[in-house]
């Protein structure tokens, strides 16, 4: 698939819906028609779906596949989902958010998340484990009797309440975790009929699979935080933040640095005393002070570099910390207007 072809289809977010709107302009693309409408065809029956309540209802418990093209679609899944990338580098969005998926990276997504799916090349491949919420205690019980981030994951993914979370575990190539992933794999893909004994075997595999992955994010989080007590860790988190503050959010962090949302939220405010939120507003409120006084730049500018959306709140929220508004902050602290403030001092 060409760059200008795929660019289109993200571009206008095409999906089987309304595809026909698009094929004149899609038929620009391809050396005839019958071309174009073989493309729409394949490439439409491949798109993966969320949705798989009517294949559930045969009584499987789970199910895995691959996902082995390039989509255009946003869908918001009705399932746990466990991605492990077998091969490859795929770009992604969750939530509208840019991420990258590295070979051998492992990726959970809860019921509720919004993705776009994966650019990737030809011969990319991801696993894909869809478990449907209802199976979950009868799949996992093992693991949900465990205190890791990954029970944790399953536990507030599975509330009411819940919006759609996500755990980006960076594993490293490591080679047990590959070869359980493949052994799951390889047998959904080789599977004809339903067999009661292979299926259990194998939903015992899955839970192995996540009981070993959390032992791994276990230790890779001791390694961090080791890191962390050192000043190290932390000092980082606040860099991002300081960095990203017109698009940073608590998900954001936690994908960065391979944590769940819960354990970036208690971290930070373990260290610092403070939460998320009250960090984020202190370092936007400070950025915001600076960038009145060093640049000439509008006071609505200055509130979209700080990630202020709305004109109340920020001058709301400046006003409490600096006793003053935006505009008067500007007048009195520029350099010029100090120099003349102390030139004015009798002796001087």
């Amino acid at each position: 698939m060409n760059r200008e072809l795929l660019d289109y289809l993200y571009r206008y977010s095409i999906t089987p819906e309304t595809v026909g709107e698009h094929r004149e302009a899609l038929a620009q693309f391809f050396s005839s028609s019958q071309e174009c409408d073989r493309f729409i065809l394949n490439y439409f029956s491949t798109i993966f779906q969320a949705d798989y309540q009517e294949y559930m209802k045969n009584g499987q418990l789970f199910d895995v596949f691959p996902i082995t093209r390039q989509y255009g679609q946003t869908y918001t899944n009705n399932y746990y989902c466990v991605q492990y990338n077998r091969k490859g580098r795929c770009p992604g969005f969750l939530n509208g958010q840019a991420f990258i998926l590295d070979e051998s990276d492992v990726l959970m997504l809860s019921p509720g998340i919004s993705q776009q799916a994966y650019q990737m090349e030809t011969d990319d491949c991801i696993i894909c484990a869809v478990l449907p919420r209802t199976n979950i205690l009868q799949l996992l019980p093992r693991l949900l009797r465990t205190a890791s981030p990954i029970s944790e994951f399953f536990f507030a993914g599975g509330a009411d309440n819940a919006r759609g979370l996500s755990l980006h575990i960076k594993t490293g190539e490591d080679p047990v975790l590959r070869d359980m992933f493949l052994r799951l794999f390889t047998y959904f893909q080789k599977k004809e009929s339903s067999d009661e004994a292979l299926e259990g075997y194998y939903a015992t595999l899955l839970e192995g699979i996540l009981l070993y992955l959390a032992a791994f994010h276990r230790k890779h989080i001791e390694q961090r935080i080791q890191q962390e007590q050192a000043g190290d860790g932390m000092q980082k988190i606040f860099s991002y933040i300081s960095e990203n503050l017109d698009t940073i959010s608590l998900s954001r962090v936690a994908g960065r640095f391979g944590y769940s949302e819960p354990y970036v939220s208690r971290l930070i405010k373990n260290r610092t005393g403070y939460s998320f939120t009250e960090i984020l507003r202190a370092f936007r409120l400070e950025k915001a002070s600076r960038l009145l006084v060093m640049t000439d730049d509008s006071v609505e500018d200055i509130m979209i570099q700080t990630g202020y959306l709305g004109r109340t709140n920020f001058f709301a929220q400046f006003r409490k910390r600096f006793g003053c508004s935006p505009q008067d902050y500007r007048q009195k602290n520029r350099p010029e207007q100090i120099e003349r403030a102390v030139c004015s001092i009798p002796g001087n």
